[in-house]
């Protein structure tokens, strides 16, 4: 199992991502061949979808398969990898991300007694990430957005929601920050466009009683698209 099962554990999103990425380039200068990546969100992953995937790829390939929010696996998917965890590494590097603080997880007491967690780390390769302050202001997705950065974005806009006890009010707050950071562009039909988009954001939360978090996700899709 050596040097096939990484875990990576942090608060930090950008700083997961870069470790995982790094992992993946290591693994790519070990095997000299390109490989697939597969990916996994924990807390909507059954069993069978899981089967599916993992059983039906062609066996002569190898692959990177990555469980993100792996502190969300059920119960019966945990049992899964138990039985089946030294199968599935002769042709997978399995990469379990996990968005916890890291030493809060692995001295946790649920977690040293939960016959999976404890048996991967034991046989993992650990990649700590350190804690620091999250930045999940609005100049944060503002300046997201304008980088073009869309997986940081929609991260942070699912954080913003998640502390705002008004999501209306969070959402009016957001178009205003947009609009007054677009209204400085120097084409008029970019601009308009942008603007089209901000309004039918809005219309879609106080017209069609779309929620306020997805409506604004709507919003980011679209503005990405342009981008």
């Amino acid at each position: 199992m050596e040097g096939k099962i990484f875990c990576v554990i942090g608060l930090d999103f950008e700083h997961r991502q870069r470790a995982i990425e790094k992992i993946k380039e290591g693994i790519l200068k070990k095997e000299c061949v390109s490989l697939n990546t597969v990916i996994f969100y924990c807390k909507d992953l059954n069993l069978q979808e899981l089967k599916n995937t993992l059983y039906t790829f062609p066996l002569e390939k190898k692959r990177v398969v990555i469980f993100k929010g792996a502190e969300h696996l059920s119960k019966e998917v945990r049992l899964f990898f138990l039985k089946k965890l030294k199968d599935l590494i002769s042709l997978n590097y399995l990469i379990f991300e996990i968005e916890k603080d890291h030493a809060q997880f692995i001295h946790d007491r649920k977690v040293r007694e939960n016959s999976f967690f404890s048996y991967l780390l034991k046989k993992c390769v650990l990649r700590r990430i350190i804690s620091i302050q999250e930045d999940h202001s609005l100049n944060k997705l503002i300046s997201l957005i304008r980088r073009n950065k869309s997986a940081q974005a929609f991260y942070t806009l699912e954080k913003m929601f998640l502390q705002s006890k008004k999501s209306e009010n969070l959402a009016t707050q957001i178009l205003g920050a947009l609009t007054r950071e677009f209204s400085y562009l120097p084409n008029f039909y970019q601009k308009s466009k942008y603007f089209q988009l901000f309004w039918e954001a809005d219309r879609l939360i106080k017209e069609k009683g779309i929620s306020p978090k997805l409506a604004l996700e709507i919003l980011l899709a679209k503005l990405f698209e342009i981008n």
